[in-house]
């Protein structure tokens, strides 16, 4: 069994709507799918970024499509709950001075941490630099 890899939204995005990283996202995912997870902060943030980047009417297409790889089980999913809250509170006051994480991107890598996974998935910088501060493998691999 193939070690789980944690999408943040940056990433997970890039499976949906043509962007720059794109081919690199489904590229990664189409070799590790095996066993990905997500938060379930994701299902709010992959709409919101749908409906931001698209017109209306092809955002609700490709975000029926997201909700149906959902129903599918096509990612795990690690719940936020009161530990998930603490540690990325935890994360924020320990990243501040190097990375000062989002509130968001704090619960994504606690997320992570809580799920005990070993690769993150992420196009965003800040974020991938303290995911690897706190010793998780980053995808794609930064040069």
């Amino acid at each position: 069994m193939r070690a789980a890899s944690y999408l943040d939204t940056s990433f997970l995005i890039k499976l949906y709507v043509s962007e720059p990283g794109s081919s690199d996202a489904v590229s990664w995912f189409r070799q590790y799918r095996d066993e990905v997870l997500i938060s379930s902060l994701t299902d709010v943030e992959v709409a919101a970024a749908l409906y931001q980047k698209l017109p209306a009417t092809e955002a609700l297409q490709v975000h029926e499509i997201y909700r149906g790889d959902r129903i599918l089980g096509v990612y795990g999913t690690v719940t936020v709950d009161e530990a998930v809250f603490a540690e990325a509170s935890n994360l924020v006051v320990q990243c501040a001075e190097r990375f000062r994480l989002r509130s968001l991107d704090a619960i994504h890598l606690a997320s992570a941490l809580s799920a005990g996974i070993e690769k993150f998935a992420t196009f965003d910088a800040r974020l991938a630099g303290a995911a690897a501060s706190m010793g998780l493998t980053i995808i794609p691999t930064r040069s």
